[in-house]
């Protein structure tokens, strides 16, 4: 439960020692929860949020020179596929907005106002939401108009357009909805210098939320991928593809590796995976301090460590 007292803010979270520089941060879910207030910054909080503020600052810079460029040609403007990089830059720049503002969170370590807070997480987390839908419909865009530029006049169609845009949007809106109300709710968390999800008892959507994000998100990396895939492939035999077998055949590969690509990620970014794997080469004792016993014959159920992702996703 978040609550907001005169000194700081009391979180739901695991017991955990603070990050630094030199380590990740693995959360155990198996650890009891207590309520935990600000501490005072230490120098690695300060440098941390000096470079989140810093970084998002820099960022915005390039989406707005982009922005300005597209919406001063007005026959750039007309290509679809601008009109989507347009968009997205929005997005972009509402999650570098938020990102900026919780480097300051980061340097003081406390979220200040506990509202504030949590309408960052409703438009930080819902525009990325809405950026991964957006990468999806511009590599449709581009799939059609390469592949198949009869269909195109069709699926992209001034009015079709439209649609496409206001189904993004829509995404965003129902996130935001959702993200705003009183059921659900994720919030950046300065001690651990990342974004969680409360799923106390007083938040019982944040859950569904969590899910519902996990499925567009992660969702999107391959049918994205697979897309590419075909267009660049696409372009190369139109421009660069010599009429050889071993031409003909890489572009094979390239498909035949593709099919390697989602476990592949999943494996880099899921903790619990790689330390499964390890656990069957390499032998290892059970942690005595992470252990609960039950009864009398004394069987012991060993905590097992995940690893939190950008939004508090466990892994």
């Amino acid at each position: 439960m978040y609550s907001t007292p005169k000194h700081g803010y009391n979180i739901r979270f695991p017991i955990l020692p603070p990050p630094t520089l030199s380590g990740l941060l693995l959360i155990d879910p198996t650890i009891p929860t207590i309520d935990e207030t600000s501490r005072n910054p230490t120098s690695d909080d300060i440098i941390v949020g000096i470079l989140m503020s810093v970084v998002s600052l820099i960022c915005i810079f390039p989406n707005v020179i982009v922005m300005h460029a597209i919406k001063a040609d007005k026959d750039l403007f007309r290509l679809n596929a601008y009109k989507f990089m347009f968009v997205l830059n929005i997005f972009d720049i509402l999650q570098l907005v938020a990102h900026f503002i919780t480097g300051f969170f980061n340097i003081f370590q406390t979220i200040g106002n506990h509202t504030f807070a949590k309408m960052l997480g409703a438009i930080a987390t819902p525009s990325y939401i809405t950026y991964a839908v957006l990468t999806v419909m511009l590599s449709i865009n581009r799939l059609t108009q390469i592949c198949f530029p009869y269909y195109d006049q069709y699926l992209f169609s001034p009015f079709a357009m439209k649609v496409w845009i206001g189904t993004s949007f829509l995404f965003f809106a129902m996130f935001a909805i959702a993200l705003a109300s009183p059921w659900a709710t994720i919030i950046y968390l300065p001690e651990y210098w990342s974004w969680d999800y409360d799923k106390s008892d007083d938040y019982p959507a944040s859950w569904y939320v969590q899910r519902c994000e996990m499925v567009i998100e992660i969702g999107g990396i391959p049918i994205s991928g697979v897309i590419y895939l075909i267009v660049f492939g696409t372009l190369i035999k139109k421009t660069f593809l010599p009429a050889t077998n071993l031409a003909y055949s890489c572009l094979n590969f390239m498909w035949i590796i593709n099919g390697a690509v989602n476990p592949v990620i999943y494996y880099i970014v899921n903790a619990y995976v790689r330390n499964r794997r390890i656990a069957h080469s390499v032998p290892v004792a059970p942690k005595k301090s992470m252990a609960h016993h039950h009864g009398h014959g004394g069987a012991t159920t060993t905590a097992v460590t995940m690893v939190t992702s950008k939004h508090g996703t466990a892994s």
